[in-house]
């Protein structure tokens, strides 16, 4: 993608206003692709919330375990980064947080679980809390 849509995803990101549904399949194909062949086992919509919550709660992970596709290129650590995990909050600095997972503690952005505290569960994907847990 270019910078001016790297640029326009990270406002949509900011403000919770997601991109719409060609934007988002057109960059990132990996993840539809699995969705997609997800939505076709089950016989359903790929779109369908619960293949979307069964892709990133139970399939997400193991593809990147496989290292299936994209990641069969990528590093143990960017692999990690992929991953979804379920992190404790441990302190909140600004527009991030302080998360713990297994041995590892690092920042992430808090732009989408604004109301956690210290002390929450929430998901984490790259560098951002996805959801409160």
């Amino acid at each position: 993608i270019t910078q001016g849509e790297y640029n326009d995803l990270e406002k949509k990101f900011i403000n919770n206003d997601p991109p719409d549904r060609e934007t988002q399949e057109r960059i990132f194909t990996n993840y539809f692709d699995n969705l997609k062949e997800l939505a076709k086992k089950r016989g359903g919509d790929y779109w369908d919330l619960r293949f979307l919550k069964e892709y990133w709660q139970r399939e997400h992970n193991m593809i990147i375990d496989k290292k299936i596709g994209v990641y069969r290129h990528m590093s143990t650590a960017e692999r990690d980064l992929c991953k979804i995990h379920i992190a404790k909050i441990e302190e909140k600095a600004g527009d991030s947080i302080i998360v713990k997972y297994g041995v590892f503690k690092r920042p992430v952005f808090n732009f989408l679980v604004k109301g956690a505290r210290r002390g929450s569960h929430v998901t984490v994907h790259y560098y951002h809390a996805i959801e409160k847990v």
